[in-house]
């Protein structure tokens, strides 16, 4: 029984010094009609205004020109910690599943360790970070205090 083939495979991708991998295949997709897939931001040249660590106040993770990670700074390094414990507070509080158990558990003595550990790294950061980013920080904060509040009621 013969097939017809509807359709073929051709794997453009090239890794060589002077072009990135996804570069030859962008330019190759885009000159036969193909849409590109968008850069993240993390790929941005340096010194865009649209990277996440001047604008939320996130820590940017993207690779360096060299591919190497970029050395991150103090504020980078502290919102990253307030992310992971609030994250930590989430699960501590029996409202998210734990993802390496996917199970729901609460522990409220470290939901609040958590959060009260969040909170001060908070304080520390309102005065380098933007207006936006301090407003959301704060809400963060009291969207956890709140939550510890009702969840020690039940």
């Amino acid at each position: 029984m013969a097939e017809e083939r509807e359709y073929e495979v051709v794997d453009k991708r090239r890794v060589s010094a002077d072009t990135s991998p996804t570069a030859g295949a962008e330019a190759e997709s885009a000159a036969e009609g193909a849409q590109a897939v968008p850069e993240s931001t993390a790929a941005e040249a340096p010194g865009t205004e649209s990277g996440p660590a001047e604008d939320t106040g996130e820590p940017n993770f993207g690779a360096g020109p060299e591919g190497a990670m970029p050395e991150m700074d103090a504020v980078g390094l502290v919102s990253l910690c307030v992310s992971m414990l609030h994250e930590v507070a989430w699960v501590k509080l029996g409202l998210v599943p734990s993802p390496m158990t996917q199970k729901i558990e609460k522990d409220l003595p470290q939901a609040r360790l958590a959060i009260d550990c969040a909170a001060d790294l908070v304080r520390h950061l309102e005065s380098q970070v933007d207006a936006n980013t301090r407003r959301d920080l704060q809400n963060l904060i009291s969207t956890l205090r709140m939550n510890f509040v009702q969840q020690s009621q039940r």
